[in-house]
């Protein structure tokens, strides 16, 4: 090889006499990284795999920089270098690293990125003839092509111009660009494993390694996609500022990192896996905005999720299955799963429990109940609401609907934080603040109307320490209205709390299914409340599907409030032979010893398979769902205001990834992890 490249050498120095090896290997290292681009200005006759003759003269230019040779000599040196060239292998032998080469700062390629086809990074289809089935000239290359500069986000070096290039078919007209193809208004992503970098806007491509590192982000640190923008833009502020001065005026787009790619990429790389991993396609509309692109897509994975559930919903391993032998010397396997929820949700209808989305993410009700706009918020009121108010004429609730707006302008909502503030410090200190009423720290969220004066006030929406209240925004009361006779004000004084609907609701909690081991196996949105019939039928649709496939299912349920549930579900013949337990915590703390259906039902001690070995401690861990719940949380502020679809997809992807996670762990710590088929081991 380095004789052949000397020989070489001799040949160059009739035109080059003090041509060196080193000015010999930049040329080939600079002009290996443009070949998609020296054929594609050839004829459109001409064979893609057939090397080019000659060399454009933006290329001439950038050889020619690289070498610090003439463009003639340039031209010439191709004549004589070509073959080695195109030979991908005799160039990886000589050690050339085309990356270093493209992100060079102040390099060939970032001088000269303002011509045509020359940056650091050029994007072209996978390939260069038209695959489309209803092309007829398919063995006709790809010649009629465009090209439009665009940003590349990479991991390690920041922002770096480049150019997209997407070709045309003469006979069919699809369009083919570098992630995808276009036909009749249909975008096709490629089948398979996702390209290295990824389209995420009309200018934007993003390095796949960065859209994996913002995953990790997101699931490690809960950074949302504005942060992690944020971060980005931080951390490549120089590069940011240079090419604004540099290319400002030529640059069709700016060279700083939008959360709208960080969440663009996010999605279209979690849809590219599970393409992959359903062995399909992804496709999505070319046309509309760019932030509705993915929502269809979207939506049909949480339908699917929904219905199927993880595939970790048949996982295994030592510390969430144990295998036991019966008094016939027969295997049986005892498995569990353990239910809670989070207090955490999206905007929702407020009329109770309907699941219909909003049309708009600061709308009150769906579009079935957008009527009920026209009734007063106050609850059990009838009334229509007068024009630009939210209650009716009556008197006493025009009082509250003030109070409401006026709790919520900034310097009370301030007042009312400093208070709560001093009392937790107080509290933590181990002393009581008297100068701070207690009744304006109630959890419950409502007004309190004054029958006597006709005035209402609404109680402090922040709760006492360590309390949690219902996940509604201010105004939107789910207590029982009371009235109650005598107060501070003086003897006689009748006051009233009243229940009411000023602001948007939320959806009541997200229920979660996890494994002993800490593997999550389903989720769902809880939107009224925590109901004992919504537990029930959790369980029941999570795994009625797979036990009539694979005759697989937990042979115990363990949630704080089984006895309830057992008691639901007592004539239901699909939980025969179900353990539905108490966790330990719930179960000491939680439920009185004189129940004695809960202590003989649901009491882990009743049943000898989850009592740990030599019968000291337990087998599984019941407080798996607390301890997830605390992960789960996290993502709160980062999805309490995304509508529905995206809401979704964002925790089954944080779940989905976590679970993989896990099971590595679960690998490196000899737990045997795996997943049930039909046919495997089960009770009888």
């Amino acid at each position: 090889m380095s004789d052949q490249l000397h020989h070489l050498l001799a040949q160059l120095q009739d035109t080059t006499p003090a041509v060196t090896l080193t000015q010999v290997i930049r040329f080939i290292g600079h002009a290996s990284c443009v070949k998609d681009y020296i054929v594609l200005c050839q004829r459109a006759r001409v064979p893609h795999n057939t090397i080019p003759p000659f060399i454009p003269s933006s290329v001439a230019s950038l050889l020619s920089e690289a070498s610090h040779i003439s463009q003639e000599e340039a031209a010439i040196w191709w004549t004589v270098l070509k073959d080695l060239i195109w030979d991908e292998v005799y160039v990886a032998g000589l050690g050339i690293s085309t990356a270093d080469l493209q992100t060079q700062p102040n390099g060939p390629f970032h001088r000269l990125c303002t011509g045509p086809g020359i940056s650091a990074f050029s994007f072209y289809p996978r390939s260069l003839y038209c695959s489309s089935p209803q092309c007829q000239s398919k063995q006709t290359p790809l010649k009629k092509a465009e090209i439009k500069r665009v940003v590349f986000f990479t991991k390690d070096h920041g922002p770096l111009p480049a150019h997209d290039v997407h070709m045309y078919c003469r006979n069919c007209n699809a369009n083919y660009h570098h992630n995808y193809s276009v036909w009749k208004g249909t975008r096709t992503y490629h089948a398979g494993t996702p390209d290295s970098a990824l389209q995420v806007g009309e200018h934007q491509y993003v390095e796949t390694r960065l859209i994996r590192h913002w995953i990790n982000a997101m699931i490690h640190g809960w950074n949302s996609a504005r942060n992690s923008a944020s971060l980005y833009n931080t951390d490549y502020t120089h590069l940011v500022d240079r090419y604004k001065d540099h290319l400002g005026a030529v640059w069709p787009c700016t060279f700083k990192l939008e959360h709208s790619d960080v969440w663009d990429g996010f999605a279209l790389l979690s849809l590219l896996k599970d393409s992959q991993g359903q062995d399909t396609v992804l496709k999505v509309p070319h046309g509309g905005l760019q932030r509705d692109r993915f929502t269809e897509a979207m939506k049909a994975r949480n339908t699917r999720i929904k219905i199927c559930g993880y595939p970790e919903l048949l996982h295994y391993c030592n510390r969430c299955t144990r295998i036991m032998t019966d008094e016939n010397g027969g295997q049986y396997k005892v498995s569990a799963m353990v239910i809670d929820g989070v207090t955490m949700g999206h905007a929702c209808c407020a009329e109770f429990n309907c699941k219909e989305p909003l049309q708009k993410q600061n709308d009150r009700f769906c579009k079935t109940h957008s009527h009920l706009n026209s009734i007063c918020s106050i609850f059990g009121c009838t009334k229509t609401v007068l024009k630009g108010s939210r209650a009716c004429s009556d008197p006493t609730h025009q009082v509250m609907e003030v109070e409401y707006k006026d709790t919520n302008k900034s310097s009370r909502q301030l007042r009312q934080r400093l208070d709560h503030a001093k009392r937790v410090i107080a509290q933590e200190e181990g002393e009581e603040d008297d100068s701070l009423d207690s009744a304006t720290h109630e959890p419950d969220q409502e007004f309190e109307v004054d029958l006597t004066s006709n005035t209402a006030r609404r109680l402090d929406t922040l709760s006492p320490v360590g309390e949690h209240v219902a996940p509604n925004e201010p105004g939107c009361q789910e207590v029982s209205a009371q009235a109650t006779a005598g107060s501070s004000a003086g003897k006689g004084t009748m006051k009233k709390k009243i229940r009411t609907q000023f602001g948007r609701k939320r959806t009541h909690n997200e229920q979660i299914m996890v494994a002993p081991c800490g593997v999550i196996g389903a989720r769902e949105t809880f939107y009224g409340a925590e109901a004992v019939g919504s537990v029930a039928e959790f369980m029941k649709r999570t795994y009625e599907r797979i036990f009539l496939l694979y005759g697989i299912r937990p042979d115990h349920f363990i949630f704080d409030n089984n006895c309830s549930v057992a008691r639901h579900v007592k004539d239901d013949p699909w939980f025969d032979g179900l353990g539905l337990t108490v966790d330990v915590f719930h179960f000491k703390s939680k439920h009185k010893a004189t129940d004695y259906f809960c202590q003989t039902k649901c009491n882990p001690a009743n049943f000898p398979e989850l009592i740990g070995e030599n019968g000291e401690g337990w087998f599984f861990n019941s407080s798996a769902c607390e301890q997830n719940n605390v992960w789960t949380g996290g993502f709160q502020s980062m999805c309490r205001e995304m509508r529905v679809d995206k809401y979704n997809f964002l925790l089954d992807e944080m779940f989905m990834e976590k679970n993989k996670l896990t099971i590595a762990e679960l690998k490196r710590q000899g737990c045997n992890p795996g997943y049930w088929k039909a046919g495997d081991i089960a009770r009888s």
